[in-house]
């Protein structure tokens, strides 16, 4: 656990650099405190439709009070408009891609993806909250190769913690392990006639390279190249058997570059990674 001293130095620094953040957290903190209701609300978010049930786990008090991945929030502000393609690969129950909806508007499109049958119900039920908004839910993974996988569930109270990377989640933490299906988004894309997409959100819990790998004929067929908001986990790679070294040469090989989510005029230097971290890479034209 954090010290005092570190978290009023952490507290400080987010002042300093990030103000709205800041600010936000204090109102988080103190909503908080006043009891949340027993049954679940219906509430917009950023213009668009969500049910929020407070039994379900306590991620979803951050995402009502709005401190959820907020820092990645700030990054779709900023790069997503009116008429946009945002994809949303790692949906869970959907609270990204309700934000992205607003944000794109109804001419523009949500691609969400989500394997887990009781995470891909709620992402179900945003798109049907919200008919008029293109919203699609697609029940399966993103992988580098057509076919099926396994994917542990944990039986922790964190609803984002479910992988499909081999023995990375311990056997005492899994509840159960699925089997689901798994596309390239090449095959997709081009069967959704996705000629262009602004912003790509990938949370996988480790099996990002995989993903991304599944991208290389759609990034190989374009000049100018979405933004990519990744969560990169060190520790799964030597699971999945490969390296960061490969996962750098490989965006490299693309012209992206690394830069910090919190900062994105900061680079970021991905193979000193130790610890989950979210990543934004940005083409360099």
């Amino acid at each position: 656990m954090k010290s005092m001293v570190g978290r009023i130095t952490e507290a400080g620094r987010l002042l300093v650099t990030n103000p709205r953040l800041f600010f936000l957290k204090i109102y988080a903190t103190l909503r908080s405190l006043y009891p949340l209701s027993k049954y679940p609300i219906l509430k917009k978010i950023n213009g668009i439709n969500f049910e929020f049930d407070f039994s379900y786990d306590a991620a979803i008090k951050h995402m009502y009070t709005g401190t959820y991945e907020a820092e990645t929030v700030q990054v779709m502000k900023r790069f997503l408009k009116e008429g946009d393609t945002f994809v949303d690969i790692g949906s869970n129950v959907g609270y990204l891609s309700a934000i992205a909806a607003g944000f794109v508007g109804t001419r523009g499109q949500v691609h969400s993806f989500e394997p887990v049958p009781k995470y891909f119900s709620k992402l179900q039920n945003v798109a049907l909250l919200n008919s008029q908004y293109n919203i699609k839910p697609n029940q399966f993974a993103l992988g580098e190769k057509d076919g099926v996988a396994r994917i542990s569930i944990t039986n922790l109270p964190n609803i984002g913690w479910n992988t499909i990377v081999p023995g990375f989640m311990s056997k005492d933490t899994t509840k159960e392990s699925i089997e689901v299906s798994v596309r390239k988004f090449d095959d997709y894309a081009r069967e959704n006639s996705l000629n262009k997409v602004s912003l790509i959100k990938v949370d996988t819990e480790g099996f990002e390279f995989p993903v991304l790998k599944g991208f290389s004929r759609f990034f190989d067929d374009r000049s100018i190249l979405p933004i990519v908001i990744c969560e990169i986990a060190p520790m799964a790679y030597s699971f999945l058997g490969c390296t960061l070294e490969q996962l750098s040469q490989y965006m490299r090989g693309y012209s992206y570059e690394a830069f910090e989510v919190t900062n994105i005029s900061k680079k970021i230097d991905i193979l000193a990674l130790k610890k989950t971290t979210n990543v934004i890479f940005i083409h360099s034209r």
